[in-house]
């Protein structure tokens, strides 16, 4: 028996390993149910299901894997009771009258290892194996696995949540960049563009296709006031040729237009290549404005 309790616990560790490995080489939440399905083979399980609590009053979203195909009913309450009920890993069996019971016996099921998702003091979900194939129940050693897959589980959601509130963000500031008046671009310290929005589009008369991934800055001939050529292209943090206050271009359609230009740099901020982000304005109707009342 003891023998036979080990190969057990070494069945549930490759489990372990093998789960995890769909939760460290993706960021979606598609590989939850691949995770579940290593989970219950390796426990050798009827059914694992799955529930996160939704926030702000949102349904709680269920996973279910079985081992037979056919499931029980959602275990939504029986997960609602839990999480006010344990903080840690737990058996519990369809025994007594209690609440607990009787929502075990409703699923169907005689026995359960349950373990919360946690996330600081709140319970985000619950991770609930139901009766062993073959075997009458749970060995205590199994609690300790059962928790280490919550929390892999757990880790791996917050993270999914990260990248989906990044991606968000940067989607809003994409849709600002492209809408702006401003004219903005990106450039690394090799000159090369990385990024020329609708405005720096319409300003110049080159589209983000012409210039992405180019050295075409001089295709603008930048100058200064006294019609020096500026190197907007050859520039560090430190050493900063070219980049000047106020440049006068020359549009693809061949017009002069005046810019006035701010500057900011990001360190490391493309695949560890230092960035400089300009902002650039058209300011030829303010100039000429000036001139004439002077």
């Amino acid at each position: 028996q003891a023998e036979a309790s080990m190969l057990g616990n070494q069945m549930r560790l490759i489990a372990l390993q093998r789960a995890s490995h769909h939760l460290t080489s993706s960021v979606s939440r598609t590989s939850v149910q691949p995770f579940l399905d290593e989970v219950r083979d390796g426990f050798e399980v009827e059914e694992i299901q799955l529930v996160l609590f939704g926030e702000g009053g949102a349904a709680p979203v269920t996973y279910v894997t079985t081992a037979s195909g056919t499931a029980s009913p959602s275990a939504v309450p029986l997960a609602d009771l839990l999480a006010t009920r344990t903080e840690r890993p737990m058996h519990i069996d369809d025994h007594g009258s209690g609440e607990v019971a009787e929502s075990l016996r409703f699923l169907g099921r005689r026995r359960a290892l349950v373990a919360p998702l946690r996330s600081g003091s709140s319970t985000v979900g619950m991770l609930m194996l139901f009766d062993r194939l073959g075997v009458d129940g749970f060995a205590s050693g199994e609690l300790a696995v059962a928790g280490a897959l919550a929390r892999e589980l757990g880790g791996f959601l917050a993270r999914v949540d990260l990248v989906g509130a990044i991606e968000d963000e940067r989607r809003q500031l994409a849709v600002v960049v492209d809408h702006t008046s401003d004219g903005i671009f990106s450039i690394d310290t090799g000159g090369t563009v990385l990024s020329w929005n609708a405005g720096m589009a319409s300003v110049t008369g080159y589209s983000a296709e012409e210039m992405v991934g180019t050295r075409h800055l001089g295709l603008l001939r930048p100058r200064d006031a006294q019609g020096n050529d500026l190197y907007v292209g050859e520039w560090s943090e430190k050493l900063t040729p070219g980049l000047a206050s106020q440049m006068q271009i020359v549009t693809a359609a061949g017009n002069t237009v005046w810019l006035s230009c701010t500057y900011s740099f990001a360190r490391g901020a493309e695949q560890g290549r230092d960035v400089l982000i300009a902002v650039a304005r058209n300011i030829t109707q303010d100039r000429k404005s000036t001139r004439l009342n002077s």
